[in-house]
């Protein structure tokens, strides 16, 4: 994956993140095209998407919402000692 660059998968996933609110695995593993895949085919496709969202100051970070993990697309803050 260079550059920008994301696989459909990853796109659909961060079209359903975009909203910028937490979301549920039942939630995301619905972008995956695989009705058979898991927690870790949706945790694969994060850890690959979540580099290139550093490069543009943003990540997605894993939340606890009502005792729930959920994934929720952030902006990062800027670091004042850069």
């Amino acid at each position: 994956m260079n550059g920008n660059r994301f696989t459909p998968t990853e796109r659909r996933l961060l079209e359903r993140l975009a909203d910028g609110l937490p979301h549920t695995y039942p939630d995301l593993l619905e972008c995956l095209s695989d009705g058979l895949a898991g927690k870790a085919n949706l945790q694969n496709h994060i850890s690959r998407i979540r580099p290139n969202l550093r490069k543009k100051g943003q990540d997605i970070l894993c939340v606890f919402v009502h005792r729930r993990r959920c994934y929720q697309w952030v902006r990062l803050l800027a670091n004042p000692y850069r």
